[in-house]
């Protein structure tokens, strides 16, 4: 089987699976949440997002893969998306006016650097590059990001939700 086939099923059986998780075990959970706490919640994953630093370390991803522009574009874009990863979720957490406004920076942000990682892994072609440990990410950490991105854009954009007497309206 060729890289090209296990990186490609590796990553679409993660994408299918954090999403068949998200809408049937964590949602029943994370509805109940006050809106605060369940984008603070989803932001967690990209608060780690300094996980890609780790293409421009040789001794991680390969030295080939780290001299490649696409190494570049996915350390620096995930070094700017995880501080405001957590800056946003502080002000969620802190209950801040500015929390909504920062939600939208940071989405706008952060889906622009995914799509770029992606479409950067697949025209490198990056499953052709003796990538250790860094496959793991590409893999099973990117397509986690793109689910919980796409449910804090769903947040974004649905009509917003109080809290009243511990119940959610």
């Amino acid at each position: 089987m060729s890289n090209m086939v296990i990186f490609l099923s590796q990553f679409t059986l993660s994408l299918i699976l954090y999403f068949v998780l998200a809408k049937y075990v964590v949602w029943d959970y994370a509805k109940h949440l006050p809106r605060e706490k369940l984008i603070a919640l989803l932001l967690v994953p990209h608060a780690f997002r300094l996980l890609g630093l780790l293409a421009i370390v040789k001794g991680v991803g390969g030295e080939a893969l780290a001299m490649t522009p696409f190494a570049s574009a996915v350390a620096y874009g995930d070094a700017l998306v995880a501080p405001l990863a957590v800056l946003t979720m502080w002000l969620w957490l802190s209950r801040k006016k500015s929390a909504k406004i920062m939600t939208w920076v940071f989405s706008i942000v952060a889906s622009l650097d995914l799509a770029n990682a992606l479409f950067g892994a697949l025209t490198l072609p990056v499953y052709s590059y003796d990538i250790g440990a860094f496959w793991i990410v590409l893999t099973y950490v990117v397509p986690l990001l793109v689910v919980t991105q796409a449910i804090i854009w769903v947040q974004l954009v649905a009509p917003s939700r109080s809290v009243q007497a511990g119940a959610v309206t």
